[in-house]
């Protein structure tokens, strides 16, 4: 079972007034490419989903489904990340949010870095097929990228640091 997104390029490409030739035409895909996204049949590969919630004017986060994050101040001891996912949240909501962390990485990532952007491209492909446990799919990631950037000295970007932190948080399975 994958993720369905469909239905929200459809409606997030129909709020800023695009058709679906449009919309191919502004990533470099067809407009059937398009259609497969928002039946279902298929899913954008990392890269395009972040050019496709450029181009839709949204955060990544509405195309998976997912509620705006919100802003929450810090009650009793609770911290801003454990509100983002509930200790007991399942599969998809933890899917959909590592997908989110992914892409955002791989916007932070610069070119010379394409062996680590295939390899995050690998571990998105199972994030969306969700076949797999994401904590599972997190720490074997973790484990891999590790060795890579340690391998070719690859240092991330300060940002897509944070991201790959929150992203790793993830993989943690709480118990309250």
């Amino acid at each position: 079972m994958t993720l369905r997104i469909g239905a929200a390029v459809r409606q997030q490409r129909e709020a800023v007034g695009l058709s679906q030739t449009e919309l191919a035409t502004q990533l470099h895909v067809t407009r059937q490419t398009v259609s497969k996204w928002e039946l279902d049949k298929r899913y954008p590969d990392i890269a395009t989903l972040v050019a496709l919630a450029t181009v839709l004017h949204c955060d990544v986060r509405v195309l998976l489904g997912m509620k705006q994050k919100v802003q929450w101040r810090h009650l009793l001891r609770w911290r801003a990340e454990d509100k983002e996912v509930k200790w007991y949240a399942g599969g998809s909501e933890r899917a959909k949010l590592a997908i989110a962390k992914l892409t955002e990485i791989m916007a932070a990532l610069p070119p010379t870095q394409a062996s680590l952007r295939a390899l995050l491209q690998t571990y998105y492909d199972l994030l969306m097929a969700q076949g797999t446990s994401v904590p599972y799919v997190l720490t074997t990631m973790n484990l891999e990228a590790a060795g890579l950037m340690h391998k070719q000295g690859f240092l991330l970007p300060p940002v897509a640091e944070a991201r790959y932190k929150e992203l790793m948080r993830l993989s943690n399975i709480r118990y309250r």
